[in-house]
């Protein structure tokens, strides 16, 4: 009888377990990390997946709104924004949070790219960017910045 006690124990914490794994992110930055990778496999899913409904549904309206000619996978651009990382900051509440990472562009150029997190059906979403550009890299930004949500 403890046997199948200890067995029947053992498999509730082994499925708590895994679902805790499977819903929760460490940090922000491992959140942005795993939309880097995702949206260059997949880049249907990592929308669906990783951006807030209201910021696709934004992002493809001002898409649409463009002549075609200047029309690009908006994401995965976003993503490649920063092509060297030197720093990244994060400050999360229990809804919502911002990201900050700082580096040089494809062009050598120091950048910051910030991005607004909310909760969205249980797990984390980006909602909105702001790409800072810089003089040099003494001028990046020391703590997260929330892009400015007006």
């Amino acid at each position: 009888m403890r046997l199948w006690l200890l067995i029947y124990v053992f498999f509730l914490s082994a499925c708590t377990t895994s679902s805790e794994a499977e819903t929760h992110r460490d940090s922000l930055y491992e959140t942005f990390q795993e939309f880097r990778s995702l949206v260059v496999e997949d880049y249907t899913l990592a929308t669906e997946a990783m951006i807030s409904d209201e910021y696709v549904a934004r992002t493809r309206q001002a898409q649409e709104n463009m002549p075609q000619e200047l029309r690009s996978p908006y994401f995965e651009n976003l993503a490649k924004k920063i092509q060297t990382e030197h720093s990244h900051f994060e400050k999360m509440g229990t809804s919502e949070g911002c990201l900050t990472i700082n580096g040089l562009d494809d062009q050598k150029r120091p950048k910051s790219l910030s991005l607004y997190y909310i909760k969205e059906n249980g797990k984390w979403v980006f909602d909105s960017i702001m790409v800072a550009g810089h003089q040099t890299v003494n001028d990046y930004y020391n703590q997260a910045m929330c892009p400015d949500l007006e």
